[in-house]
């Protein structure tokens, strides 16, 4: 839907907006008219008063008050943003509530107008309003770049399928400088359908957007049948996110009771001497493997009693005492048949305090 199709618009949800603003009454029109004016006054004290009783306007003073987000006075900015932000937050959850229906086609009516400044505060808002009817009026916006980032954060926090469905029908059509961005929503959404497009850019060139793809991989918990980029040809940082995404899609493939995959990457982990292997990933990995229920995992953890760094001896002793299943008493108790002097005492404690 291109802008000049959606000013023409005249159905449906704006539609709807145009009735309910129509239904006001004098008295409360004239309400609105010195709650406007009060906000416009510049006065601090008549503006605090007016931001108090937002929440207590009708729905169609939203259009008048969202034009004073231009004005050249911050104060009047300022309130206007805030009141607006008070009737939003005044309609609750109930995504089928008349008030907050009333509110979202309002909102909606504001992305025809001409400032980019009312637009922004429009899809911010609709953020925390719109459902799946609200999604064919703000999906296009993602293709104009002064507002793409606010449509893709709205859509982001849209809990429909239909705003899954926009997203990926976005990533194939935008620049690629943008992709990054909506995979990281689709990522964020852990959107399974989208994991097939998303892996085709983990073997792109642009290294920045082959690891945004490794990023919602990892989120998403799919096994994809791409592989990632060769850790070798990764700067410091881009290593660091994919070691990071190889613990969070372990994560997500314990949650879903898959645990081959985790358990041989988590284990290798643990079991690799290399000392430059930062140990906030190495107390990740001990907690995650705790989850699996098996010989070889439990047995990991408790090689890690032996690591210099006291953070992963310490967060291996609190994970091996709290950690739940039939494999993990055997593997202590052959543990301490074979541990010298300082190990033996600490897997006695753990034993000692499983007991309790």
């Amino acid at each position: 839907m291109t802008t000049s199709q959606f000013k023409k618009s005249g159905r449906g949800a704006l539609a709807a907006a145009s009735v309910i603003a129509a239904a006001s009454t004098p008295s409360a029109q004239a309400d609105q008219e010195q709650f406007l004016a009060d906000i416009k006054s510049g006065d601090p004290q008549k503006q605090l008063a007016a931001w108090k009783i937002a929440d207590k306007q009708e729905p169609g003073v939203i259009a008048p008050l969202a034009k004073l987000l231009d004005s050249d006075d911050m104060s009047v900015q300022k309130t206007a943003a805030q009141s607006l932000m008070e009737i939003v937050h005044s309609v609750g959850k109930e995504k089928e509530s008349a008030a907050r229906k009333a509110v979202t086609n309002h909102l909606l009516n504001l992305l025809k107008e001409d400032s980019t400044v009312i637009q922004t505060f429009a899809l911010r808002a609709l953020s925390l309003t719109a459902n799946a009817d609200s999604i064919p009026y703000i999906a296009p916006y993602m293709s104009r770049e002064d507002l793409r980032e606010e449509a893709v954060f709205c859509l982001e926090r849209i809990p429909d399928a239909e705003a899954d469905k926009a997203l990926i029908n976005a990533l194939e059509k935008a620049p690629e400088d943008f992709k990054p961005r909506i995979i990281a929503a689709l990522g964020h959404r852990k959107t399974e359908e989208a994991a097939p497009v998303i892996e085709e850019y983990m073997q792109s060139s642009n290294l920045d957007l082959a690891m945004a793809a490794v990023k919602a991989i990892g989120r998403i918990g799919v096994m994809p049948e791409t592989d990632p980029p060769e850790f070798d040809s990764l700067n410091y940082r881009q290593k660091k996110i994919l070691i990071d995404s190889a613990l969070r899609f372990c994560d997500a493939q314990i949650q879903k009771g898959k645990l081959e995959f985790p358990g041989r990457m988590l284990v290798g982990l643990l079991n690799n001497d290399d000392e430059e292997i930062e140990e906030h990933y190495i107390c990740a990995a001990i907690i995650s493997a705790s989850k699996m229920d098996f010989p070889e995992a439990a047995a990991s953890i408790i090689k890690q009693l032996n690591r210099p760094l006291y953070i992963v001896r310490d967060t291996a002793k609190k994970t091996l005492i709290a950690m739940e299943g039939n494999s993990v008493e055997p593997a202590l108790k052959e543990a301490l048949n074979n541990a010298g002097e300082e190990t033996k005492k600490t897997l006695q404690e753990i034993l000692e305090k499983r007991k309790a």
